[in-house]
């Protein structure tokens, strides 16, 4: 009996670490609808690598009209993929972004793409959380806020039409301008 009292925990001590274990990045292709369904994006590889390495090729973005059924993209351009499949569409099918829900100071935590092209990346330490606020996982730093879901969205104001809202750790909403990539409070 005491034997069991001893492994049960250890077992699932064991198992939750496993369980909260990152996941290697997929690099597979990709697509994600905006909410109101009328437009989807695609990401896909563009130019093969002459390397067996995924991380190697070009990818590319697109955005469709859903109904149209004409297989021409409304807009597309180069797309910086990290392998993760992931990221929203707006409603308008202009605005895709991906969030990054590992935190790194120095590299990007949210990437937006408008219209066609690549407006710009914001990195972690754009969003000036303390140290101290990021949850430790297997392997990596989290940033976003894991109480409210969902961490980001896209969002209207008096002033724009549309930006972005993310929620972070720290309980702080960054609002960003998703024609500029700006950050505005």
């Amino acid at each position: 009996m005491k034997l069991q009292v001893v492994l049960v925990p250890a077992a699932l001590l064991f198992f939750s670490g496993l369980a909260l274990a990152d996941e290697p990045p997929s690099w597979s292709k990709f697509e994600s609808a905006s909410a109101n369904g009328r437009f989807r994006a695609e990401v896909r590889v563009k130019e093969k690598s002459a390397g067996t390495n995924p991380w190697d090729s070009k990818y590319q973005l697109s955005v469709f009209e859903v109904s149209r059924q004409s297989g021409t993209p409304i807009w597309s351009c180069d797309y910086d993929y990290d392998g993760y499949p992931d990221g929203m569409l707006s409603d308008d099918g202009s605005t895709f972004v991906y969030v990054n829900s590992w935190y790194y100071a120095d590299s990007p935590a949210v990437s937006v793409y408008h219209n066609g092209k690549k407006v710009g990346i914001l990195r972690g330490q754009d969003f000036k959380i303390a140290q101290s606020k990021l949850r430790r996982s297997a392997s990596h730093e989290l940033w976003l806020d894991e109480s409210e879901m969902p961490h980001a969205r896209f969002v209207s104001t008096p002033n724009l039409p549309l930006a972005l809202e993310v929620r972070t750790i720290d309980k702080n909403i960054h609002l960003i301008d998703v024609a500029s990539a700006k950050i505005l409070k």
